[in-house]
This record gives structure tokens, C-alpha cells and sequence, in this order.
């Protein structure tokens, strides 16, 4: 069988919806069984506006490192932003390999929610826990392409333009 792309688009309504649930509830459990006080945190927006962009930064390095280390060319790993859906990005403009693609898009999600989260609780951070909280809210399109993809069996991968959309390569039906 002739191999053909597959285009998916992410709905960003429905990714904007689960976030803001994941947040509200990891705020929640953070609260209960950790006793962190958040409401402390917004005394300094500045900072945390700093601190969520230096977080958000490290999650597309981590995706890109993760890319590179997976298989795929350096040059073809870019960066971007799309300030009118407020969305920065690391897209990996070559097909790659199942394998891949589902490393990448939960590396950083298990980076930051293993590493920083834990580290807040043991040394009782409440801002590292907060902005782990946020990356881990903000990762639910990596977490539903992650759950999409695994249930297909063979294909290459690749990103578009749009850092909402991606095609499958697959000689498969998809």
C-alpha cells in the first residue's frame, strides 16, 4: 500500500478547558496534602510572569532536546511563538519515528513534574510547586497527542507550521 499524510489540527477550546481543570485540581491536591499556600504568590506578578517564562522556555528546550537525542537533525528543530494564541513552541520539521515523537512530547512533562514538583514538596517551595503546577497544566496538548499516537500502530511523524497541527506518514489507514 501506498503511503499517504494524515492531518490532524489540535482544538485549542478543548486543550484551554482541560488545562485550566488540570490546574484547578493540581492547585487543590497541592493544597491539601502539601499545605501550600498559594494565594501568597501573587504579591510579585513580575516575578512569576519571569519565572513562567523561564519555565515555559525550558519545556520547549527540553522537547528539542529530546527530538535531537531521538534521532532527528538539529537544523531541523525550530522555535517559535504565536502571540494571538499565546503559545510558545518547538516543532521538529522532518518525519520521525513513532518512538520518537511519543518520547518528546511527554519529555518534558515527566522532567518537570518528577524533578521540580518533587523538589517543592521535599524543600517546601511553594513558587517552584506553582510553576510546576502551571507547566504541567500547560503541557495537556503534549499529553493528548502522547495518548493519540500510542494508539496507532505504525507511522512517521511531522510538524507543521502551525504548532496546533501535525500529519502522520503511513502506509497504514489512520
Amino acid at each position: 500500500m501506498k503511503k499517504r499524510y494524515y492531518l490532524f489540527k489540535l482544538n485549542l477550546t478543548t486543550l484551554n478547558i482541560l488545562s485550566i481543570i488540570i490546574f484547578v485540581f493540581m492547585l487543590i491536591i497541592s493544597s491539601i496534602f502539601f499545605n501550600f499556600d498559594f494565594l501568597n504568590l501573587s504579591s510579585n506578578w513580575f516575578g512569576l510572569l519571569f519565572w513562567y517564562l523561564l519555565y515555559t522556555f525550558l519545556h520547549e528546550i527540553l522537547h528539542a532536546i529530546s527530538y535531537i537525542l531521538n534521532g532527528a537533525k538539529f537544523n531541523k528543530v525550530t522555535f517559535g511563538i504565536l502571540l494571538e494564541k499565546g503559545i510558545l513552541y518547538c516543532l521538529c520539521k522532518q518525519n520521525i519515528s513513532k518512538k520518537n515523537i511519543l518520547i518528546s512530547s511527554i519529555f518534558p512533562l515527566f522532567f518537570i513534574l518528577f524533578v521540580t514538583y518533587i523538589i517543592s514538596i521535599i524543600y517546601n517551595l511553594p513558587l517552584l510547586m506553582f510553576m510546576s503546577i502551571l507547566n504541567i497544566a500547560g503541557s495537556v496538548g503534549d499529553i493528548v497527542t502522547f495518548m493519540f499516537l500510542r494508539k496507532i500502530k505504525s507511522f512517521e511523524f511531522t510538524e507543521m507550521d502551525d504548532p496546533t497541527m501535525f500529519a502522520l506518514y503511513s502506509s497504514k489507514d489512520v
